[in-house]
């Protein structure tokens, strides 16, 4: 969900819940930003980050081979930084999660392809990124 879009400077907050019981043993796909870069911060819950690296030279279009460099379980107060081309993925580990994210406005946030990367068949393409639902916010009474 999208709390906060800037006028003048393009960069986004966005709300994530990921709900209990979509918990994952191994991650089948990652992903990137494209060329933006986040901030992702956990508030509620634990997430394992995993993040890869691409090993192949790119030259195959729907291809990408990519290996696991670190995994760790992230906890409240915890923030994942995303640099552009950065693969990784969050990971449920059964208990509902909530974060914060800032996205940068780098080529602007509608528009931005992120890296989808098929981890077990190294397959890959390229798509955009979440859509800007605005939240509803309410004034504090």
């Amino acid at each position: 969900m999208l709390f906060y879009e800037d006028p003048d400077y393009g960069f986004v907050v966005n709300g994530q819940i990921h709900e209990e019981g979509r918990r994952q043993v191994e991650p089948r796909h990652a992903h990137d930003h494209g060329r933006i870069y986040t901030a992702y911060g956990l508030l509620d819950g634990h997430e394992r980050i995993v993040l890869y690296e691409r090993i192949d030279d790119g030259s195959k279009p729907d291809y990408a081979e990519v290996k696991k460099t670190a995994d760790y379980l992230a906890a409240p107060g915890d923030i994942h930084l995303a640099r552009p081309g950065d693969i990784h993925v969050e990971v449920n580990v059964g208990e509902r999660t909530a974060a914060i994210i800032i996205r940068s406005a780098r080529d602007g946030i509608p528009t931005n392809l992120h890296g989808r990367y098929d981890l077990e068949n190294n397959k890959y393409h390229e798509s955009i990124g979440p859509r800007q639902i605005p939240a509803e916010m309410l004034p504090r009474t």
